[in-house]
């Protein structure tokens, strides 16, 4: 007789991009500061980014992994140094990094939108469905030392008569 709800939320965001122009401050400032930054261009996807370095990450072999992180007009990315150079990403002169990155701002849509589900009864009548001792106690959560005892987990620790 448990009855389930479900309910949804709906987040929604007004999306601010990143100005081109802030990007190519960005960049000056990094320059400025001895640490490199790179216009690059994606020609698969038509994409722009200013590459900067990110934080190095510490591997599981105690190796350490070079990464750069990928400033677009929506989003942030971090990757791998080596993936970057792997990939189809490439330096290109301001002018043209300018037009793509421009572009992908136009193309923007002006709000996001994120939704998350809340769902409520399903596990009410739980409780019921467990299994109980000759005590009345419920044995959960099922251990293996319930299970070879006999023994009641709860606090009370009562003994559960088990023919054997």
């Amino acid at each position: 007789g448990a009855a389930t709800e479900l309910c949804a939320v709906a987040r929604r965001d007004r999306l601010k991009p990143l100005a081109a122009d802030e990007a190519l401050r960005m960049r000056s400032d990094a320059l400025a500061a001895g640490r490199s930054a790179r216009l690059m261009a994606n020609p698969r996807s038509g994409r722009a980014a200013l590459v900067v370095p990110a934080p190095a990450r510490m591997l599981d072999d105690g190796g350490v992994e070079d990464r750069v992180r990928l400033v677009r007009p929506a989003l942030r990315d971090t990757m791998a140094g080596e993936a970057l150079a792997a990939s189809s990403w490439q330096e290109v002169a301001p002018e043209h990094w300018r037009a793509l990155w421009e572009a992908e701002v136009e193309a923007l849509p002006t709000h996001t939108e994120s939704r998350l589900w809340l769902v409520s009864g399903l596990l009410l009548p739980l409780r019921d469905r467990l299994p109980t001792a000759a005590c009345g106690c419920a044995l959960w959560p099922p251990t293996r030392a319930n299970a070879l005892s006999g023994g009641c987990s709860g606090p009370r620790r009562h003994r559960r008569f088990v023919s054997r």
